[in-house]
């Protein structure tokens, strides 16, 4: 995505909020401007958090809470195929 933008009198650069989103940042978010072959990048300041990894942090507590972390790749396999299996019954008694 690209959004057009202008750098005003103060030198400071207008980020479109569409944009903001998409990156994750949020008002007075700090960020690191980078330049490299000729274009500046925009990064989340190192040490913020970030919103996705934020996420999977509190999946993870929540899988602890149940004792669903130390489940083996089969395992994990074999309660998705349960849950899936479950969830058609569910429709196909609907059905009926």
């Amino acid at each position: 995505m690209a959004l057009p933008s202008t750098i005003d009198q103060d030198s400071q650069i207008r980020v479109p909020a569409k944009l903001r989103r998409r990156a994750g940042l949020k008002l007075g978010d700090e960020v690191v401007l980078k330049v490299s072959r000729g274009v500046i990048v925009i990064v989340p300041r190192s040490g913020e958090p970030n919103p996705f990894m934020e996420s999977l942090r509190a999946m993870q507590e929540e899988a602890r809470k149940h004792g669903l972390d130390k489940l083996t790749t089969k395992e994990i396999n074999a309660e998705i195929a349960a849950h899936r299996a479950e969830k058609r019954r569910k429709v196909s008694r609907r059905a009926e």
